[in-house]
């Protein structure tokens, strides 16, 4: 009988349920915590290092990378296990892990969705800082990585021309409720993981993959110093070709494994992506952490 460990499994709505199934009917030492809130999905990637850490941590959370990188030596150890190469197209873009210990299970591209009322010619990012443009745009809650990256991205790439919509982010609707608003036409725009943004209820809203490709967020593992043998496994089968599909056509996620296909929308657009990069990534981390951190601290201490 397996050893009970523990795996912390933050992952999109749309392919949590699955992933959760398949891994306890698969592992059966996997003791998996309970479906995080996003607050809780932050509050744990911020403090992984700090006490003893989950045997397999996956999350698309800014953090996790942050943590492991800070992390003392031999906290966390690179996966044991040989794995098939990197998509050429993730490599190409420089999403190769910057330390062994990470290990990069897929990509969530942030794509658009419009009503198409509202912005029937809605084709790329630089169309969101239009004068014209109907405020606000939609966006997931501020404990998500993703209000911060827009800031970081729309003020490198497009400057002062940006700020009247970032002044106006509506982060009140988590995703799904995002397209339930775009459909209406309560909102005009908003940002999504394209899986959330194929269907409209009431016909209302289209998905919209930016001209200039749809940004990329890192979902990555890691592997403490005491993971067992199975834990290993739990990642390797992550990246199994079976996985890397379902990840991809059902999950609307970049696979990262070589030789997978890619989703209906990302083989359309040819790998279309724009990754900001690491450093990026973890400023988004501090940013957030700044921003988010004395609610997480005030939370920690009421328990």
């Amino acid at each position: 009988m397996s050893t009970s460990y523990r795996v912390h499994l933050s992952v999109p709505p749309n392919i949590a349920r699955h992933l959760r199934q398949e891994i306890a009917a698969r592992f059966p030492g996997a003791r998996i915590d309970g479906p995080p809130l996003h607050a809780e999905m932050h509050a744990f990637a911020r403090g992984l290092a700090r006490e003893e850490p989950p045997a397999l941590a996956i999350s698309p959370y800014p953090q996790l990378a942050a943590s492991v990188l800070a992390a003392a030596s031999g906290t966390f150890v690179p996966l044991a296990r040989d794995v098939a190469p990197l998509a050429p197209e993730l490599d190409a873009l420089g999403l190769t892990p910057p330390a062994p210990e990470l290990t990069l299970i897929s990509v969530s591209p942030v794509a658009l969705i419009a009503n198409n009322r509202h912005l029937p010619e809605l084709s790329d990012w630089a169309d969101l800082c239009r004068p014209d443009l109907p405020a606000p745009l939609g966006c997931p809650p501020s404990d998500t990585p993703l209000p911060y990256l827009l800031e970081i991205f729309f003020s490198d790439r497009f400057g002062r021309a940006a700020r009247p919509l970032l002044d106006t982010l509506d982060t009140q609707s988590n995703p799904l409720d995002i397209n339930k608003r775009v459909d209406s036409g309560e909102l005009a725009v908003g940002v999504i993981l394209p899986a959330l943004g194929r269907t409209f209820r009431l016909g209302g809203g289209r998905l919209v993959w930016p001209r200039s490709g749809a940004l990329a967020i890192p979902m990555l593992a890691c592997l403490s110093a005491q993971a067992p043998d199975e834990a290993h496994d739990i990642v390797a089968y992550l990246l199994s070709e079976q996985c890397q599909a379902f990840l991809s056509i059902s999950g609307g996620l970049a696979p990262s494994r070589a030789g997978v296909p890619a989703f209906a929308e990302l083989a359309a657009c040819e790998w279309a992506l724009i990754w900001p990069g690491w450093q990026t990534l973890l400023e988004v981390a501090r940013i957030m952490d700044a921003a988010q951190g004395s609610t997480i601290d005030q939370r920690e201490k009421g328990k």
